[in-house]
Order: C-alpha cells, then sequence, then structure tokens
C-alpha cells in the first residue's frame, strides 16, 4: 500500500499572515473604509458628470424622440452612477438611476423614442445628486412613488422582476 501525501506550498502571502505584528482584520477593514471615503469626492464630481451627460443627451431628443445610440449612452451613464452610488451610499441616487435605467431599458426593447420619462428621470436624479439640497423624507417618498407611477403606465417592470420571470418560463414551458 502506497501511501500519498499533499504538500502544500508556502506562499508569500501565507508568510506575511503568519508573521507577527501582522493587521487585524478590524484594522484592515478601518483602512479599506479610509481608503473608500478617501474618493467620496472625486466620486461625487464622476456622478455629477454623469447627470450632466444624462440631461445633455435628453436635449439631443427632437421631434421623433431619442435616438436609440443615445438611449444606450444614457444607460452606460446611468451604470457608472449606479456602481458609485452603491458604494457610497447614496440610496436616493440609486433608486432614481435603476428606475431611470428600467424605463429607458424598456423604452429600447419596445422600439420607442420617447424622451419624456427619460427627461423626468434626469430632473430626479438632479434633484437627489449628492451636491443637492436634501429632500424631506415626504418629498422623496412621493417624487419615488411618482417615478414608480412612470415605469407602470409604459408597463415597464424592473429588470431583475423581468429577469426572474424569463427565467421561470422555461422550467414552466417544460414542466408541460
Amino acid at each position: 500500500m502506497t501511501m500519498k501525501r499533499t504538500y502544500f506550498p508556502q506562499t508569500r502571502l501565507s508568510k506575511l499572515i503568519a508573521r507577527p505584528g501582522a493587521v487585524t482584520r478590524d484594522e484592515a477593514l478601518a483602512k479599506a473604509r479610509d481608503g473608500i471615503e478617501e474618493m467620496r469626492d472625486e466620486s461625487v464630481a464622476e456622478i455629477e458628470l454623469a447627470i450632466s451627460a444624462i440631461e445633455t443627451a435628453v436635449a439631443l431628443a427632437d421631434a421623433r424622440g431619442l435616438a436609440p445610440e443615445i438611449m444606450a449612452a444614457i444607460l452606460r451613464q446611468g451604470d457608472r452612477i449606479v456602481t458609485l452610488a452603491g458604494t457610497f451610499g447614496y440610496d436616493m441616487i440609486d433608486a432614481v438611476v435603476r428606475s431611470l435605467c428600467d424605463v429607458t431599458g424598456g423604452l429600447i426593447q419596445a422600439g420607442s423614442r420617447d424622451a419624456a420619462p427619460i427627461a423626468v428621470h434626469a430632473r430626479a436624479l438632479r434633484l437627489v445628486a449628492p451636491n443637492a439640497k436634501p429632500l424631506a423624507d415626504d418629498d422623496a417618498t412621493h417624487m419615488l412613488c411618482e417615478l414608480a407611477r412612470v415605469a407602470e403606465h409604459y408597463q415597464f417592470a424592473s429588470f431583475e422582476t423581468a429577469a426572474a420571470q424569463l427565467a421561470d418560463q422555461p422550467a414552466a414551458a417544460g414542466a408541460g
């Protein structure tokens, strides 16, 4: 009978971790939080630029509405905002821009060039921008409800909801 041995090579990382005086988990997390916090001003500026780019794109609407390429550019800017808003805890911006992306994506899928719902969302983004005067809780809630009504009017579910429904369809079709 032969015995097999498993050899675990010692890596540079394992040597560093094993050394006395290493940074504790809590210290590492605190340094990471501080590092992220140092980027807040730069990220706020990026969010402002993305909101301005969305406003500029909306201003390009003509009598036919917005071209699909412009709507795609709006989605790209929205994605930038979602990432930064989530990282820095801007929940209102995150909610508004996710609604904007849902509506814009729905318009693209439907082949609609309607600029009005995108313009409404762009104005809402400006109201909740990081440097804007904070909205009262009631006003913020009312605004989010109205944005939800816009999506409801166009019969757009969020992409997360639509993805869940699509994921259920093949299973339901295969079951019958």
